[in-house]
């Protein structure tokens, strides 16, 4: 793990915004609430504690939107831009030419968790210092335990999600199940360079508030954050519509 003596190092926010999306067409410019949806993240990034802001995007209009914000922009390869692109490369090639160092700390903030705060931004990342751990990741409770779920092989056979069945395992004896929320992930720059990954090394859960947990992935998921948009644009610093 890496030394904490140097105390906090610097804090880098990272908005991964393509330009592409099967689902939601264009989503990450479409107004929500009246406002772009990456503008939310923007604004909340904005008005943390992060010492700098770097947008990272294959659209022009989202790099000049986000240049308009102060932040850094740089242009993504169209390899790192596909559907099936992970997240670990684009965040790596985001930073590169900042000069961090490995206790130096990304924060991934992803446009399609609009209603997060500046301050949940800052918990995050005191979160990770104050832990020692190598990354927090964002999550809400798990819907089913994955100890009673099961993947699907290719011959059409069930295997146990995690290695081990618990079915007909009382629930309550299981170990805390969480699932990943996409809303605020933080990482150590050097677990980051090491892993490719933004949930590398020790990690420490941080619950997302219930009321917030929105993650824009279909027109349904849409059409339930326009009905909340109004009720946050305030509490995240944004004008009316």
């Amino acid at each position: 793990m890496v030394s904490r003596a140097r105390g906090p190092g610097v804090v880098v926010a990272v908005i991964l915004a393509r330009a592409g999306s099967r689902r939601i067409p264009g989503k990450n410019l479409r107004p929500l609430g009246g406002i772009p949806l990456v503008v939310w993240t923007l604004e909340a990034a904005r008005r943390s504690a992060v010492e700098r802001i770097v947008t990272s995007s294959d659209h022009e209009d989202i790099l000049r939107l986000a240049q308009g914000y102060g932040g850094l922009t740089v242009r993504r390869p169209p390899d790192m831009a596909g559907e099936g692109a992970p997240d670990g490369p684009s965040l790596i090639h985001a930073v590169e030419g900042l000069g961090l160092a490995a206790e130096d700390i990304v924060v991934h903030l992803r446009p399609t968790a609009p209603f997060r705060e500046a301050r949940h931004i800052d918990d995050v990342v005191r979160l990770l210092w104050r832990t020692g751990v190598d990354a927090v990741v964002s999550v809400r409770p798990a819907r089913d335990h994955p100890a009673k779920c099961y993947l699907e092989s290719h011959e059409g056979d069930l295997l146990p999600a995690t290695g081990r069945s618990a079915l007909g395992e009382p629930s309550h004896i299981l170990p805390h199940a969480w699932a990943a929320a996409g809303f605020i992930d933080a990482c150590l720059v050097g677990a980051l360079r090491r892993t490719k990954r933004m949930d590398g090394g020790r990690v420490s859960p941080w619950l997302v508030p219930h009321d917030r947990a929105v993650d824009l992935d279909t027109e349904a998921d849409w059409a339930e954050a326009e009905m909340m948009a109004a009720r946050f644009r305030a509490a995240a610093g944004l004008p009316h519509a």
